[in-house]
């Protein structure tokens, strides 16, 4: 059985008391391990919001992947048309936006779901607050690089919103940072396919965004922060710029009708910052291309 789910090394048959309902267990996929020739293994595995986590290397592509794999027993009260429905619905539109994390691919790896998306060199954005890395540099330079974070997550929630008007993306844990600190949303997320979203984006988007300018994690929800937000606001590290902090205090307040609120708040800056060269309206449909393969480095 365990054969015919994957090639190379990791499983072995003497662990097939840790095998349930023809399922392989997170707990077995090991660094080194090659699913259907093609996705290697090249991390330990991560804990996620969505689920255990690894790095892939795409062999055909030579290309990094992240394969989010969420636990097996989370798709027995999952009906497969239900996830057929969701991809075609809301994953492949969702990934026309260049602000939204690429979504590659959907294989059954030891008998259960994985997604296969992008990868992100500097995490999600909470562990770049914890670890400290997102505050490296000269103080202008964080300080733009805080304010661009803002907008860049800002423009994609305002495109989610066309495709699916409840979401719950903008947590910490969803907003992936890449190499040089521009956001991109993760919306390959079992929040889609259960149908419990995790809350009010808007609300959700103004508390990720003071934690980055609190220089900490915090388990504090929207409804405590907008009552406490004096309070928060003299323990920030980094001293937010009043046209976020006028946004941020109507996302929590529910004043904040909509996200063209905010990018008028910002201001010009916000469309002038982006590198990737998207300077229209938010929400306009651009569609990523897929990677291309690059040639192998000589060892």
């Amino acid at each position: 059985m365990l054969q015919n789910f994957m090639h190379g090394k990791g499983i072995k048959m003497k662990e097939i008391k840790l095998v349930f309902n023809d399922y392989i267990l997170n707990e077995m996929i090991k660094l080194g391990d090659v699913f259907h020739r093609i996705y290697e293994v090249v991390s330990e595995p991560k804990r996620g919001h969505n689920g255990y986590e690894w790095k892939i290397h795409h062999r055909r592509w030579n290309k990094y992947l992240r394969m989010i794999r969420p636990e097996p027993e989370l798709f027995k009260s999952i009906e497969p048309q239900s996830f057929v429905s969701v991809y075609q619905r809301y994953l492949i539109p969702m990934q026309l936006h260049p602000r939204i994390e690429a979504f590659y691919d959907v294989r059954h790896i030891g008998g259960s779901t994985a997604f296969f998306t992008e990868w992100s060199d500097n995490g999600t954005l909470a562990e770049c607050v914890e670890n400290g890395s997102l505050y490296d540099g000269k103080p202008q330079e964080v300080a733009k690089r805080l304010r661009r974070i803002s907008g860049q997550t800002a423009r994609a929630l305002q495109y989610i919103k066309t495709v699916i008007p409840y979401h719950g993306a903008a947590i910490s844990e969803n907003i992936m940072l890449n190499d040089r600190f521009n956001a991109k949303l993760r919306v390959a997320s079992m929040d889609l396919m259960t149908g419990k979203p995790i809350g009010d984006d808007m609300k959700l988007w103004a508390v990720s965004v003071t934690m980055m300018y609190l220089g900490r994690l915090t388990n504090i929800n929207a409804d405590e922060l907008s009552k406490s937000f004096p309070e928060y606001k003299a323990q920030m590290k980094y001293e937010m710029p009043g046209e976020i902090e006028k946004s941020v205090l109507e996302a929590l307040t529910g004043k904040l009708s909509s996200w063209m609120q905010v990018f008028k708040n910002l201001g010009e800056w916000h469309f002038r910052d982006i590198p990737d060269g998207y300077h229209s309206v938010p929400g306009r449909t651009v569609r990523q291309p897929l990677p291309r393969a690059v040639p192998a480095q000589r060892k």
